[in-house]
């Protein structure tokens, strides 16, 4: 529903970006970074919402990426720029060459010890 009202208030002529991905004509340095297999994996058991999820905010099908330890450790990695879009540890290439996030090592340390504050956030440790 939020989707579609956030098309309503563009008159409906523009798809929002993460709906489906980027326009065909987007600019050569952009990359679809595809969270589905991941946000199902997250959605679907708590022991992973446990571990990768440190805060909550509004709406978790919309907001899941704030507080979640995967995203904002991709998010890091790709505003830091050091690492190829295909090495920043949180993503894998598929056998198609699309990039999808997925869980393992390249996370930061908790958000809560990282001075992120928002929402409901579990102790750090």
């Amino acid at each position: 529903m939020v989707l579609m009202l956030s098309n309503a208030k563009r008159i409906g002529v523009a798809l929002s970006v993460g709906r489906v991905g980027l326009p065909i004509n987007a600019p050569s340095k952009a990359v679809n970074v595809d969270c589905s297999e991941y946000f199902h994996q997250l959605n679907s058991d708590n022991a992973v919402q446990d571990i990768d999820q440190t805060a909550r905010l509004g709406s978790f099908d919309h907001s899941w990426h704030i507080g979640n330890e995967v995203f904002v450790g991709d998010l890091f990695e790709t505003l830091k720029g050091d690492l190829d879009r295909a090495g920043i540890p949180a993503r894998r290439v598929t056998d198609t060459g699309r990039l999808i996030l997925i869980r393992g090592s390249g996370t930061l340390p908790a958000l809560t010890r990282t001075g992120f504050s928002g929402g409901t956030s579990k102790p750090a440790g």
